[in-house]
């Protein structure tokens, strides 16, 4: 009796040790969002978390990563990985300045961008810098769309984020908002008024998941993550996930 109860209790601990080491074995890797609806939610209403996040953490998960996802505004976010304390950004944008201290992935999307601005508004007199020097244009602190802005000509005045500059637009503070399509056009359908709001596009640019070059074994998690992405794409999950935000 005293011998079976003591192989019972040694079968115990024997799982119980063995779950926890493959619990622990599993890699952890921290990554800073920025809310930009439909990619990236912290708190949206119908719980849904946003295209780009569903994809990394599918690819998170098939990489046997636990992935750590903590939201900032952009500019903030930026900093956090730049001083380490965070391991990556969910998505960046390419630009020289961060070459030298981010590693980016194959493309994970791309993004449409361009003006927002009220009806009655003559976006393409602004764009001609001569006449457009009055403007008031806004863009989202950090983005790199205000180096863009400056590159012509233009003083763009700077908000924390997008759901700022569409308020301030609709509120009249200021002439147009130069941002994403996608995220532009989320925070108008919430609002009153959006039909008084017209968009001209500009361009469409692609984007990365960005992890530090400081990141021990960066090139590997980044080799890792490209060949999950490519799977993603050639199985359909990658289409199926963002049809759930169409």
């Amino acid at each position: 009796m005293v011998r079976s109860v003591l192989s019972m209790l040694c079968v115990m601990l024997f799982v119980m040790f063995s779950c926890n080491g493959f619990a622990q074995s599993r890699k952890q890797i921290s990554l800073a969002c920025n809310e930009f609806p439909p990619h990236k939610m912290a708190n949206s209403p119908d719980g849904l978390l946003g295209f780009d996040v569903d994809i990394l953490k599918h690819i998170f998960e098939k990489m046997d990563f636990d992935l750590s996802i903590t939201y900032f505004p952009w500019k903030r976010a930026l900093a956090n990985t730049r001083e380490a304390q965070v391991d990556g950004l969910c998505s960046c944008s390419k630009s020289r300045e961060r070459e030298d201290w981010l590693l980016y992935t194959d493309q994970l999307g791309t993004v449409g961008i361009g003006f927002f601005y009220r009806k009655g508004f003559n976006v393409l007199a602004m764009l001609d810098t001569k006449r457009g020097q009055n403007a008031t244009v806004a863009v989202v602190r950090g983005y790199v769309l205000s180096k863009e802005l400056r590159e012509q000509s233009f003083q763009p005045m700077h908000v924390n984020d997008d759901e700022t500059g569409i308020r301030m637009l609709l509120n009249g503070r200021i002439d147009t908002f130069y941002t994403y399509r996608d995220t532009g056009h989320y925070f108008l359908s919430k609002l009153r008024s959006a039909k008084d709001i017209q968009y001209m596009e500009v361009r469409e640019s692609p984007y990365y998941t960005c992890f530090r070059k400081s990141l021990p074994d960066g090139e590997k998690i980044l080799h890792q993550f490209n060949e999950e992405l490519n799977v993603l794409h050639k199985t359909g999950e990658y289409e199926r996930i963002k049809d759930r935000y169409r």
